[in-house]
């Protein structure tokens, strides 16, 4: 019985009009714009909200990261946020670059038997190991992420190609690849609660190595399950098991809308609209909150500040105005007073007379002489 090969999605992102899409590889000319797989787009996850939504609501597209799933006898491992700058050149000649974060998906479907061969399962746990080694410092494993950007050439502005022959080295090469990273690879054991057990953030990178180890030595669980990596900080990851078996919410009955049929369509697109926004992560809505909060406190700063200082004005202008008035009433008074006296002056007039006709008088007798 032939054993299947996993099949390859490559998650990339045009420069036209057809932006961040994926693409179904099935081979060096057949690739084609396709849904992400059909794993992630089960309603598996429980929201804050508390109903049910897709492993994309806990992926955040633009960081580097990493999922490891079995579900409904399919296993998936993929590989986001591995960041490439893309250089395009636009239809008037200028050259555009575009952070770009990649993504690669390997999907391994149950055989005629309906099951999974243990050597394509340990194929992905190999590529889930090299991945998180990658995570760590620039040199530990800096091919894996390079031979990823590599094998991505963008054709157009609408398009992109994958080189698959570069990204079945990765799933033939690794088992060669890891002795060579992991020199005790060989005494590592494996551990079953690593699928279970919950990490906050690890940063001592022997424990990383060991885990590595672990993911290698380990088989999954027959259950469904997930497990979701994340790199949080420049030699930092933290783990997170992901229950695929949540508890349904209870809702109280309601009458079903026979024409809301479009939910569902809607439902299925979450996980590309919220890489497409971005993927806010919990990171970044706090970083919005402080900024919200630094314009509140700014706006009421500067309202206060001009409250104040109305009321200071409104406190400065009565008091000159009860100054002015005394000091003006006892000026002007005085003044006044004394142009009204002068006016009687013509009194001296019958002084003035006298003494002319006192002059004239001696000039009358000589002339009778």
């Amino acid at each position: 019985m032939k054993e299947l090969e996993p099949e390859v999605y490559v998650r990339s992102y045009a420069l036209g009009k057809t932006g961040i899409h994926w693409r179904k590889i099935e081979n060096e000319n057949i690739q084609y714009i396709s849904e992400s797989p059909n794993m992630l787009k089960e309603r598996l996850v429980k929201k804050k909200t508390g109903d049910l939504g897709t492993i994309g609501y806990l992926i955040n597209y633009q960081n580097l990261s990493l999922v490891l799933m079995r579900y409904s006898e399919q296993l998936l491992f993929m590989v986001s946020g591995i960041e490439f700058v893309n250089k395009q050149t636009n239809k008037f000649g200028s050259t555009i670059e575009t952070e770009v974060y990649n993504a690669v998906a390997w999907v391994v479907d149950p055989d005629e038997s309906n099951s999974i061969s243990p050597k394509n399962e340990l194929k992905l746990r190999h590529l889930a190991a090299r991945s998180l080694l990658s995570f760590v410092g620039k040199d530990k494993d800096p091919e894996f992420i390079n031979t990823i950007n590599e094998a991505i050439n963008f054709k157009g502005l609408e398009e992109f190609e994958v080189n698959l022959n570069k990204i079945n080295q990765l799933t033939e090469n690794s088992a060669d690849k890891l002795e060579q990273l992991l020199p005790n690879l060989d005494k590592a054991e494996g551990d079953q609660q690593i699928w279970y057990k919950k990490v906050e953030k690890t940063s001592n990178e022997q424990e990383i190595i060991s885990l590595a180890e672990k993911i290698i030595n380990t088989g999954l669980p027959e259950d469904d399950l997930a497990i979701l990596i994340r790199k949080v900080d420049e030699n930092a990851v933290s783990v997170s098991p992901i229950d695929l078996k949540p508890e349904i919410p209870k809702f109280k009955p309601i009458e079903e809308n026979p024409d809301s049929t479009s939910t569902p369509v809607n439902e299925t697109k979450e996980e590309d609209q919220t890489s497409q926004e971005g993927s806010v992560t919990i990171k970044k809505s706090k970083k919005i909150k402080i900024l919200l909060i630094s314009l509140l406190l700014l706006f009421l700063t500067v309202l206060v500040v001009v409250k104040v200082m109305k009321n200071q004005q409104e406190q400065l202008q009565p008091q000159p105005q009860p100054q002015l008035q005394p000091q003006l009433q006892p000026q002007l008074q005085p003044q006044l007073q004394p142009q009204l006296q002068l006016q009687p002056q013509p009194q001296l007039q019958p002084q003035s007379q006298p003494q002319s006709q006192h002059q004239s008088q001696p000039t009358i007798p000589k002339v009778n002489q």
